[in-house]
């Protein structure tokens, strides 16, 4: 089982995060979108560690699949999850290595993402806040329309998908479907398109559009995201 195995972490002086990727079938239309913009793909790296199943040490990871331990908390000032820039989960890793903790991932733990929140994307294109050219592409009406096109449906129905709890939608259909293996959750992301409106819902945010450029403080770090 899955619990016991993360459990079996909790003596270990670490920040560890357990993931498996299971997201690489949607690299590729994310590099033709951003070359079709125009925008800088080649200064961002996408890879996976497939293949790998021991523990990996890495830069940062995102919340949703983060396990503290209680000493990060107690060394690390209040507000621990106040953010400059880059946003709460990576700005939480930079301040825990900061008090010398490492953080990990354990590749060999498969794990779901449900929530009762929108979950977000990969940051890609953070480093446009609020200008024209992240107007362009950011926010309900293009995002609305560039997903209608890709599904051959209407920006209305793409519209009432967005505002219509597609996190809950998603995380019902995940019960019903219950993957448990690497290519089970590929079949599931394949076949299963609620996923895409809660990406949207959560592109069309201002939130976004806000988020700081981060890129650059994590050239050469391994950062684990889960969702994007």
């Amino acid at each position: 089982m899955q619990f016991p195995l993360i459990y079996s972490y909790q003596g270990r002086h670490r920040v560890s995060g357990k993931m498996c990727p299971a997201f690489t079938p949607v690299l590729d239309p994310v590099h033709r979108y951003l070359s079709k913009k125009r925008l800088p793909v080649t200064e961002i790296t996408y890879a996976t560690l497939e293949g790998n199943d021991g523990l990996v040490k890495i830069g940062g990871a995102g919340a949703g699949f983060l396990l503290v331990k209680r000493e990060v908390f107690e060394k690390i000032p209040y507000p621990w999850f106040s953010f400059e820039r880059g946003g709460e989960d990576l700005y939480f890793c930079d301040k825990a290595r900061r008090h010398g903790f490492e953080i990990w991932a354990d590749m060999s733990v498969l794990l779901g993402h449900l929530r009762l929140d929108p979950v977000g994307a990969s940051q890609f294109l953070t480093q446009y806040q609020n200008t024209a050219e992240a107007n362009e592409f950011l926010g309900e009406e293009p995002i609305a329309r560039d997903l209608a096109k890709f599904l051959h449906k209407t920006p209305a129905y793409i519209k009432r998908k967005m505002r219509d709890n597609p996190v809950l939608e998603t995380a019902k259909i995940w019960r019903e479907k219950s993957p448990k293996t690497l290519d089970e959750v590929r079949q599931f992301y394949c076949v299963t398109t609620e996923y895409l409106f809660e990406l949207a819902q959560w592109n069309a945010l201002d939130t976004f559009k806000q988020i700081i450029n981060y890129l650059p403080p994590v050239k050469g770090l391994k950062v684990l995201d889960f969702g994007g």
